[in-house]
């Protein structure tokens, strides 16, 4: 048996469903959380992003591609700081009260006592992953949608759905 993994960051893009407990996921969840304006500010942390749509092309080339037997390909487009995922919501909905600025630290100790998602990046604050792609675009020549790009359109989906 041959096998492939598929490795992805914060998965964006469109959401499929309006059920908010099972199929949106995590990443989408944190997009509904920006959107509704729940936080102030942004912490100063990062992450590796990457649209659904090039996860299940990703998934498919695998299939039909030979090369990738046995390997680990990472399915991420680029990374963005919280605050720049904040800028690219603005900008795409200036009407909303959408946080870009970062948080001093001790502002996120503070909340993270009221708020366990706080709680849980305390430990990479200031970091942003950064994850090569090379082996995607390499073995599947894969383009990707850029990152921001992926944002907006999770956001447009769950406006869509009426959900933000």
């Amino acid at each position: 048996m041959a096998l492939t993994t598929i490795n992805p960051g914060l998965i964006a893009g469109p959401v499929l469903s309006s059920d908010l407990s099972s199929d949106m996921g995590s990443s989408a969840g944190l997009i509904l959380r920006l959107l509704k304006g729940r936080d102030p500010m942004q912490p100063r942390y990062g992450v590796p992003v990457v649209d659904a749509r090039d996860v299940a092309v990703m998934h498919v080339l695998a299939l039909t591609t030979p090369a990738t037997e046995g390997e680990r390909i990472a399915a991420v487009a680029g990374s963005l700081w919280f605050s720049q995922i904040g800028a690219a919501l603005k900008a795409a909905y200036p009407a909303r009260r959408i946080a870009t600025r970062e948080a001093p630290t001790w502002v996120l100790r503070a909340l993270r006592l009221f708020d366990s998602e706080i709680r849980s990046i305390l430990p990479r604050l200031g970091q942003i992953e950064e994850v090569s792609n090379a082996k995607a675009r390499r073995l599947l020549a894969m383009e990707f949608i850029p990152p921001d790009q992926a944002i907006v359109a999770t956001a447009r989906s769950l406006v869509g759905l009426r959900l933000a």
